[in-house]
């Protein structure tokens, strides 16, 4: 998500400080609203080629492979960082992504549910009639999800047993994949596993630092602390600004950045943030409390920040099991 400009606070961008001088690139280089911003960081490169509005994982791996070969090519070792394993992989590994193959089912086979939604389709179907049904701002009802859910188990009981019902942005994908490729997803999976290890792009090192859940909990709520202090609503709410008011689509790129936990508080506020309606103040029609609503989503965010750590060290074990 640091590709992403205007949220450098709300994405933990390394300041000038931080960096010591060490050239550090691909920051906030991408402007979701569909813009083309310029990285800014002193000593880095922006993004090669025009990457706007939300980007796959496969925008990221081929303007990020063009930093990497610049980098080599000077006779250095560039390191690579990041919360989730799935992007980086994409860059090391010749295989995670084969040319043509769907980005939905490599996506959906790191169960990578919170740096991914960008490349998934903006409409969902109805998957018992083969017709969009609705938005990408909303929810299925239980129906319908049951529903999805026993399509699953028919053509996938693999995928199907492993996925709770109520998942449903996952079971979405596993369908799409399945109606895309014309193969179990279950089985793309179990066959790039198997070729994994013998298909890396570069002899490559990979670290994973590790604490108990108690003290990330502890550090992660303190760097939450930092963000407000240094001003992470202010910059959120003038995000909500610059979008509110923008197409559909450079909402739908603006809303797979995340920041889920600030909807409600965004829109109370004024911000036209994912429905296109909202009025200061007025939420369901009803006032609601601001400060209110502020501390919830502080609240919201620490939570939701712990629990992505935990998914993130799944994935490292994962990271492990397939590189040794």
């Amino acid at each position: 998500m640091q590709v992403y400009a205007g949220l450098p606070i709300a994405t933990a961008q390394a300041s000038a400080e931080e960096m010591r001088g060490v050239p550090h690139h691909m920051l906030g280089c991408v402007d979701p609203t569909g813009g083309v911003a310029s990285d800014t960081v002193a000593g880095g490169d922006r993004a090669p080629g025009s990457l706007a509005g939300a980007i796959t994982v496969r925008d990221f791996r081929d303007a990020a492979l063009r930093v990497v070969a610049n980098v080599i090519a000077r006779g250095k070792t560039p390191v690579l960082v990041g919360g989730s394993d799935y992007y980086l992989r994409a860059v090391v590994s010749q295989s995670l992504l084969d040319e043509g193959e769907d980005a939905r089912a490599v996506e959906s086979s790191d169960e990578d549910e919170d740096d991914a939604d960008a490349a998934t389709k903006k409409t969902k179907r109805d998957w018992t009639k083969g017709e969009p049904t609705v938005g990408p701002n909303d929810t299925w009802d239980e129906a319908a999800a049951l529903a999805a859910h026993a399509r699953l188990r028919e053509i996938d009981p693999i995928s199907a047993a492993k996925i709770h019902p109520r998942n449903t942005r996952r079971v979405r994908r596993y369908l799409e994949i399945r109606d895309s490729t014309g193969e179990p997803a279950s089985e793309i999976f179990a066959r790039r596993r198997r070729g994994a290890a013998e298909a890396m792009r570069f002899r490559s090192l990979f670290l994973c630092m590790r604490a108990t859940n108690d003290e990330l909990d502890l550090a992660l709520c303190r760097r939450v602390d930092a963000m407000l202090a240094a001003g992470l609503v202010e910059e959120l709410e003038a995000f909500a600004a610059k979008v509110s008011g923008a197409s559909d689509d450079a909402r739908g790129a603006s809303q797979s950045i995340g920041f889920h936990e600030w909807g409600r508080y965004l829109r109370a506020r004024g911000f036209d943030w994912t429905s296109g309606e909202g009025k200061e103040g007025d939420v369901g029609g009803e006032r609601e409390d601001v400060d209110a609503l502020r501390a919830e989503a502080v609240e919201a965010m620490k939570a939701d920040t712990c629990r992505l750590a935990r998914r993130q060290l799944r994935r490292c074990r994962r990271l492990e099991r397939a590189f040794g």
